[in-house]
């Protein structure tokens, strides 16, 4: 049986039972109106009690159809809401025209009516599997929430669009440089050592050697060693400071 006949179903039996709900005595109910329950009864406790039962039976029905057509439904499997979470959430921010929705909004709106599910007197009348997913999605959201905190307090941040001469300025703040030329055969020759960096920083070796010449060789000249260009090391040091 098809998940949208089965819900329709459930809510026609759920209008009956407010209806009984309010009405009282029973014989304010037709005979039609017995006739379309599932069981014969003749009392206002029977009534509602027969009520009851095809409700949980239908919930069930329901709930079981939900997972097979993958239907998402307030009271769906947990597979099925994982499964409809995103293209759900998709469908809340373009129907947003205000702009103002987003995940964090979505999530916080989705516990709130979990929360409400709960709690609903429905519930005591649906199938008892029905009330299992409910804390499994209550525990998705929370994970997905925190994911989602984690990422705005952790954003990352690219520094890749640095020069060669920033690039051995990172390398020697952070040590690297001064460990490397301790190592065989770079404690011996600055080219190997350029050569090696080009590797790692993607800088050519040709560019790399003239930077770091000057630094291990201090009787020439200066002119183009980045550890002594105040506006290079500034550079560095602002980047590093928004690590």
């Amino acid at each position: 049986m098809k998940f949208s006949k089965i819900i329709k179903e459930l809510e026609e039996e759920e209008i009956r039972l407010i209806d009984v709900l309010s009405i009282d005595p029973i014989e304010d109910y037709n005979s039609e109106d017995l006739k379309s329950l599932y069981v014969n009864v003749i009392d206002k406790e029977g009534y509602i009690a027969a009520l009851k039962e095809n409700m949980k039976q239908l919930s069930k029905k329901v709930f079981e159809a939900s997972k097979v057509e993958v239907q998402y439904w307030a009271y769906c499997p947990y597979n099925v809401y994982k499964l409809t979470y995103k293209s759900r959430l998709k469908d809340t921010i373009l129907n947003d025209n205000n702009d103002m929705f987003d995940e964090t909004n979505f999530i916080d709106s989705e516990i709130s009516t979990l929360n409400l599910l709960s709690k609903s007197d429905y519930l005591n009348f649906y199938h008892p599997d029905l009330k299992k997913p409910i804390v499994k999605k209550l525990r998705f959201l929370d994970v997905r929430k925190e994911e989602l905190n984690i990422h705005l307090k952790e954003e990352l941040i690219d520094l890749s669009e640095t020069t060669g001469e920033e690039k051995i300025v990172f390398l020697h703040k952070l040590g690297v440089l001064d460990f490397l030329k301790k190592q065989s055969p770079y404690n011996t020759s600055t080219n190997k050592l350029a050569i090696l960096l080009s590797a790692i920083t993607g800088v050519s070796s040709t560019t790399l050697q003239p930077y770091l010449n000057p630094i291990y060789s201090p009787e020439s000249s200066q002119t183009k060693n980045p550890l002594k260009k105040i506006n290079v090391i500034e550079r560095v040091e602002k980047k590093l400071s928004i690590i």
